[in-house]
């Protein structure tokens, strides 16, 4: 239960300190898709990431690809988070181009490298090797049958 609870409470952090800093965002940009971009890039990948960790056929490297997607997670969460504070605390008003700027380019690029890191994932699996090989071996006995 304790290993559980410990999984639920750290992604209930991390869903609140995302819904915090989407909401900031979409007060600054009046946008629902730079909203929605912070858990591209936060939220939803970690749980992606942490579902890949548990899956039973991942091997090491696919593990590897894992554990460092969901601490890209909770970085970015942190650091959304952080700078979605600074602009509720503050008078975002005078620096308000700066910081959309810089919170669209480091969600962009971290979703992409989020959607990177899954398709690594996904190519070097063996399942998915194996499925290759077999339909590569398919095709070539069928090309080889006669008429």
């Amino acid at each position: 239960f304790a290993l559980w609870f410990a999984w639920f409470f750290y992604n209930a952090v991390a869903l609140l300190f995302d819904v915090i800093a989407a909401t900031t965002i979409y007060e600054m940009m009046n946008s629902i898709i730079y909203a929605g971009l912070t858990f591209a890039a936060g939220f939803i990948p970690l749980l992606m990431h942490e579902f890949l960790y548990m899956r039973a056929y991942a091997g090491y490297w696919q593990k590897v690809i894992a554990v460092l997607g969901a601490i890209l997670s909770v970085v970015t969460i942190l650091t959304v988070g952080v700078l979605a504070a600074l602009v509720n605390l503050t008078d975002f008003q005078a620096n308000k181009l700066v910081m959309e700027v810089a919170m669209i380019v480091m969600l962009v690029l971290v979703s992409g490298g989020h959607g990177l890191l899954a398709a690594v994932y996904f190519y070097i699996d063996d399942g998915i090797k194996a499925e290759q090989v077999r339909a590569e071996n398919m095709a070539y006995h069928n090309r080889r049958l006669p008429g």
